[in-house]
């Protein structure tokens, strides 16, 4: 299950990342304590894993000389310097903690995404993360969702390979 969330810190700040460590673990027994309570069968449930860190949606950004539109993930758009595919729809956050927009991709119809979008603009033999690459939609979500089609650990290695 995927319910913690904690808005309004600078995941740049130690202090701010341990307030949302706490926050979320405080979240997690609370969620544990209802289904235990209300849900049928879950009488017995206990939290047997947590992720080992917080997860960040935003921090900061790199604006590539590409950025992905809601159209070109929508249409699955094929680049051609493309590094990597996938199927994930658009998961925007709201950051202040209510509302998620979820537009889902048509079936079988994977996206890609392009090498140019790795490559910080104006800068030559740079190649940034997945998660500091953003796209550009209504407003700007991140593309760091695990399943979207940025390759989060392999992306900056290998692309040297398709220039």
């Amino acid at each position: 299950m995927n319910t913690t969330r904690v808005g309004g810190v600078l995941a740049t700040d130690v202090w701010d990342l341990s307030f949302a460590e706490w926050q979320t673990h405080r979240q997690m027994r609370q969620i544990a304590d209802f289904l235990r309570r209300y849900v049928p069968g879950f009488a017995r449930a206990y939290v047997a894993q947590s992720g080992v860190s917080i997860g960040v949606r935003e921090t900061r950004r790199i604006v590539g000389d590409y950025q992905l539109t809601a159209e070109d993930v929508l249409s699955a758009r094929k680049f051609p310097d493309a590094i990597a595919r996938g199927s994930y729809p658009i998961d925007i956050h709201n950051p202040k903690g209510t509302g998620t927009v979820l537009q889902k991709l048509p079936p079988v119809r994977p996206t890609t995404s392009p090498c140019a979008a790795c490559c910080p603009r104006g800068s030559t033999g740079s190649w940034s993360p997945g998660a500091a690459s953003r796209a550009r939609t209504r407003p700007t979500p991140p593309t760091e969702s695990r399943p979207s089609p940025w390759p989060r650990d392999r992306r900056p290695g290998c692309a040297p390979h398709w220039v």
